[in-house]
């Protein structure tokens, strides 16, 4: 219960994506997906961005994140706490 309103005040602040899924071709609005303690946050755009706007972009998204976990005594694990930027045309 707990997750599903951090995960409408994430999406609210304006963090998230839309995305085709790959197998229906349904439009998925979604902020990442939500495991136990592990959280994979997507960010992704259709727009060519500069690799450094892409970070600024993710760590606003991560900063987010970290702040609505906190306020449910929640911390972030440095060590479970890493990116992998992709790209492809």
């Amino acid at each position: 219960m707990l997750s599903s309103l951090l995960v409408s005040v994430y999406k609210s602040l304006g963090f998230g994506t839309k995305m085709d899924s790959p197998i229906t071709r349904v439009m998925l609005d979604i902020m990442g997906v939500l495991y136990v303690d592990i959280t994979d946050l997507f960010i992704l755009n259709d727009f060519t961005k500069e690799e450094l706007d892409i970070h600024q972009e993710s760590q606003s998204a991560l900063s987010a994140w970290d702040k609505l976990h906190l306020s449910t005594g929640g911390i972030l694990k440095p060590e479970k706490c890493f990116y992998c930027m992709v790209d492809y045309d």
